[in-house]
């Protein structure tokens, strides 16, 4: 993952903030040259923060703010 991407992870039954509008969002700032890492965790939906995955993509980000020091 790189160290300016921007991480966007959304559950794959958000019916709060669905998928197809994350998706939307990750091409709008695509075209606008910014980089971003999307997941889509299946079978999720919106409350997802205490989710394994959502503790991964987390020591990800730490880890990358770690080596950048």
């Amino acid at each position: 993952m790189s160290k300016s991407a921007k991480v966007v992870l959304v559950g794959s039954d958000d019916q709060v903030t669905p998928s197809a509008l994350t998706l939307a969002y990750a091409e709008a700032l695509r075209n606008r040259n910014v980089a971003v890492n999307v997941t889509i965790a299946p079978g999720l939906s919106h409350n997802i923060l205490l989710e394994p995955i959502a503790m991964e993509r987390l020591k990800e980000l730490a880890s990358t703010v770690d080596a950048g020091r």
